[in-house]
């Protein structure tokens, strides 16, 4: 019917009042849900306080409100982020291939999804908000005595599956950030002692580390130290180091 609550009066006169039959028709209520796809990335909260809330959960990974089939209104929901991950879109699918109607999802960049009608009424249905992991950083550091700054120090980038890479540190910096990289993977980092031979590295050459994501509280969760002791002064070996023979052949004056 599209009301709340219908009646429909039939009269039956009689001597003394008329019978009167009463039909109720009651609207139904659809759900609407809101869910984070795989269930990592951040959570949803629910936008509308009138709506009714099932579960009993206003925020979470998964969110629910319920209204009338044709006088109700969607309140929607709204992603927030997981540190480390970025909000990407909403879906219709739980596989995040088809995208909602971008009308639906506001532009203040708080990304809230409300459903709009359709043909008049409102539609049972299960919403999946996307997010992604950040890239993330690896720094390779270099320490230890007497490093000059004009020094450089070059270390071999590898990792299964991609192509391995050279990273120079000069000794001014100490240091070199490695931007763009992906949560999880391992990378081993090795460093080419041939070539800074004037020093003389303390440890292992090779190091590996599994990346972890950057957070608001660590902008560089994924760093390796390599410690390099100066044992040489000179660039130049004892082997070039000789008697110059030929001043004995000079005719004396």
């Amino acid at each position: 019917s599209g009301d709340h609550q219908k009646h429909m009066h039939i009269g039956i006169p009689t001597e003394e009042t008329p019978n009167v039959m009463i039909f109720n028709y009651i609207e139904k209520n659809v759900r609407i849900t809101y869910a984070v796809a795989e269930g990592v990335g951040g959570t949803l909260s629910l936008e509308k306080p009138s709506n009714n809330v099932l579960d009993g959960a206003r925020t979470g990974l998964v969110v629910t409100e319920q209204m009338l089939i044709f006088h109700g209104e969607a309140g929607g929901a709204t992603p927030s982020t997981t540190p480390g991950y970025k909000f990407v879109g909403w879906y219709t699918d739980a596989a995040c291939i088809h995208p909602v109607n971008s009308n639906w999802v506001t532009t203040d960049g708080a990304f809230t999804l409300v459903p709009s009608q359709a043909n008049g009424r409102n539609v049972e249905a299960t919403y999946y908000a996307k997010f992604e992991q950040l890239p993330t950083t690896l720094v390779i550091q270099t320490t230890g005595s007497a490093i000059a700054a004009s020094d450089m120090f070059i270390f071999t980038v590898s990792c299964e599956g991609e192509q391995p890479f050279e990273v120079t540190v000069r000794g001014e910096e100490g240091r070199a950030k490695i931007s763009g990289l992906k949560v999880g993977k391992t990378y081993k980092v090795q460093e080419q002692t041939a070539w800074s031979w004037r020093y003389l590295l303390s440890g292992t050459t090779s190091q590996s580390i599994t990346l972890t994501s950057i957070t608001t509280n660590n902008q560089e969760p994924n760093v390796v130290t390599f410690t390099n002791n100066r044992t040489i002064d000179q660039w130049l070996s004892h082997e070039y180091d000789v008697e110059n023979i030929f001043r004995k052949l000079l005719p004396s004056s």
